[in-house]
This record gives structure tokens, C-alpha cells and sequence, in this order.
């Protein structure tokens, strides 16, 4: 049986059906995508008109906005039922990595920290096995010098 993070993993990296931008419906320009990094909603997707904040307030999380696109039409059929399907999994996904995370005593500050340190540990092992890796040529180097030095002494006591 899978773990909930790694089924989550799993929703997340899962590639996502085609969910079309389309023209703002309140002032024309083309709708974005965009990704959260706030600590409430870190990694959520959402969908807003470009002059969102300047005139326009067409915003919603990928969720509604993919409600919003299938009650006009824009996706129908399979295609609406696969982009629902995927937008109800992975805000599932995201709200249960953000419950377990919140479980742990781990926020965002806490998350990235240790994404550090993971990192800068497999940094400290690479360069551990760098250093071995020196190690060991330097010793082969060694014995080439003094094969070199041999074979050298016995060609100067043959000439002799």
C-alpha cells in the first residue's frame, strides 16, 4: 500500500489534460497561468486576466476557473470530464500535502529549510565521493612515477 505523500507525488506529477486559456470575458485580454507561492495556497494553480489588479478582476484558483471554462462551453465532453477530474485530484493532492505538512509542525519556512539541507547534504556527499575519486588518482599517479623511476633506473644500469 502507498503512502498518502507518494500517492499525492503521484496526482502532481501526473500530466494534466489540455485547459485552454481563453479572452478575458470582462476586458478581452488573454487569460494566465500562474502558480501560488503563498504559505495558504503554496503550489496551487490559478487563472487570471493580465490587467487583473488594474481594471479587471477576472481571477480564479484552476479548480473554478476549469468549472467556469465547462458552464461556457469551451470544454465539453470527455475533455471537460478529464480537466474536472484532474483539477478535483490535485486540489485533493495539494490540500492534503498542505494538512500533513501542517500535521508535522512543518510550514513553509520549515519545508524549505529542509529541502536545504537535503540538498546541501547530497552536496557534502558528492563532494566526499570527488575527494575519494582525487585520492585514488593521486595513489595510481604515485605508482606510475615509481614505475617510471624503476624503469628509468634499470635502462640507466643498462647502459652502464
Amino acid at each position: 500500500m502507498r503512502s498518502a505523500s507518494s500517492s499525492t507525488t503521484n496526482v502532481l506529477r501526473r500530466r494534466s489534460p489540455f485547459i485552454p486559456t481563453i479572452p478575458c470575458p470582462d476586458c478581452g485580454r488573454l487569460v494566465s497561468r500562474s502558480v501560488s507561492g503563498t504559505a495558504e495556497h503554496d503550489g496551487w494553480v490559478y487563472y487570471k486576466c493580465k490587467k487583473h489588479g488594474h481594471g479587471c478582476k477576472f481571477w480564479h484558483w484552476e479548480l473554478e476557473y476549469v468549472g467556469y471554462i465547462v458552464e461556457n462551453d469551451v470544454l465539453v465532453g470527455d475533455s471537460a470530464v478529464d480537466a474536472i477530474g484532474w483539477a478535483e485530484d490535485r486540489r485533493e493532492a495539494l490540500e492534503l500535502i498542505k494538512a500533513e505538512n501542517e500535521a508535522m509542525g512543518e510550514g513553509p519556512a520549515a519545508r524549505v529549510q529542509r529541502q536545504h539541507d537535503q540538498k546541501m547534504h547530497e552536496v557534502v556527499k558528492n563532494s566526499q565521493a570527488l575527494l575519494d575519486a582525487v585520492k585514488k588518482v593521486q595513489l595510481l599517479l604515485m605508482i606510475i612515477a615509481c614505475i617510471l623511476s624503476v624503469m628509468l633506473a634499470m635502462t640507466v644500469m643498462k647502459k652502464e
